[in-house]
């Protein structure tokens, strides 16, 4: 439930009714839609642009493609994004672009359409350093099937004694994969065999369904001890590779990402406050009541990893669930470890094994 609300709040709701009453809705303009941020850290710097659906269509986003993209600084230097899948776009790999802490940045986006936006400076501020990651095995029976077995992940980190600081906290989990593809083992054939990956690959999951922010209002100075970051489910015996990211704001994505936090965790009673529009800090150039959707902040980067062992735990474990088999008859062909958010072929940064 809340990741769809949260979809709705970010990128637009296509509503379907159940009866057949057509209600009388006025279309809707659709809206630019920005996702992305620079950080200092050595992960891929991306953005992502789509176009909101409008309120009377039932199609998903439409991807933004063919845009112009570079990222400014208080300096005057300017970075090329290149647009690498449909509405995907990244600061080469081979650019020798790195972001740095108390200098200001800036989006700029000139779309095929000919229309130029460009987002408001964002300052990007320090970051202290994550001082531990811990783990808590349980049980939590009014957890979903997946996740009652498994661990609760905290951080710790020391605040700093000025005031003014906000934070945010995200994860990604990968898993090397050995199968990149798959193939019918015949055209009539319901069977499948994989397709072992030519090269090293993993497989790339994130937190897409909630926002983990916090201000120093009430700890200035102190220990920020065991902020909970997310959960690690005991759905397999294998070994649990994450990373955590400890992300400085300025005040304005705080209250931003504060926003959308209060929406998300809207459950809809007849007291809940409606939904209203978020305005990001992305404006149209040539027209400020082009409202765009999204926030593109800087962010200083803490990172941190746990590499947890899941074999020597009791607990129930639901094998996982494959929608091949793998016929290895003699040596089949590899398939390429295809670029994406969703899979990569570089190796995580903090990756020992």
């Amino acid at each position: 439930m809340k990741k769809l609300i949260y979809t709705f709040l970010l990128i637009g709701f296509n509503w379907a009714c159940i009866t057949p009453y057509e209600a009388d809705v006025k279309s809707t303009d659709r809206r630019l839609v920005v996702s992305g941020s620079i950080t200092n850290s050595s992960a891929v710097q991306r953005v992502q642009l789509t176009y909101s659906a409008d309120y009377t269509n039932r199609a998903s986003n439409a991807d933004c493609t063919g845009a112009k993209v570079f990222l400014s600084d208080d300096k005057g230097l300017k970075v090329d994004y290149v647009e690498v899948t449909a509405g995907i776009y990244r600061i080469p790999a081979n650019s020798t672009f790195k972001a740095e802490v108390g200098r200001t940045y800036q989006l700029n986006i000139k779309t095929s359409e000919g229309k130029d936006y460009q987002s408001k400076p964002e300052l990007m501020k320090a970051v202290p350093e994550i001082s531990s990651i811990t783990t808590d095995y349980n049980f939590k029976a009014a957890e979903t099937r997946g996740q009652r077995y498994g661990w609760d992940v905290y951080l710790n980190t020391k605040d700093p004694e000025t005031l003014g600081d906000y934070y945010r906290w995200d994860w990604t989990h990968f898993e090397k994969i050995d199968i990149c593809d798959k193939k019918k083992l015949l055209f009539y054939s319901p069977l499948f065999y994989g397709l072992p990956c030519c090269t090293n690959c993993w497989d790339i999951v994130k937190n897409y369904e909630s926002v983990n922010i916090a201000s120093d209002g009430l700890v200035n100075g102190k220990n920020i001890a065991n902020r909970k970051i997310m959960r690690i489910p005991l759905n397999g015996r294998g070994k649990y590779y994450l990373e955590i990211e400890q992300q400085s704001l300025t005040k304005e994505a705080y209250q931003y990402y504060q926003t959308i936090d209060q929406l998300i965790n809207n459950i809809g009673g007849v007291f809940d406050a409606a939904p209203a529009a978020i305005r990001g800090n992305i404006v149209n150039l040539s027209n400020p009541n082009d409202q765009v959707i999204g926030y593109f902040h800087a962010s200083a980067v803490s990172a941190k990893s746990i590499y947890l062992d899941r074999s020597s735990v009791n607990g129930v474990v639901s094998p996982p669930i494959k929608d091949y088999a793998d016929f290895q008859q003699g040596t089949p062909p590899c398939a390429a470890c295809v670029e994406s958010d969703f899979r990569t072929g570089l190796k995580p940064r903090f990756w020992i094994f």
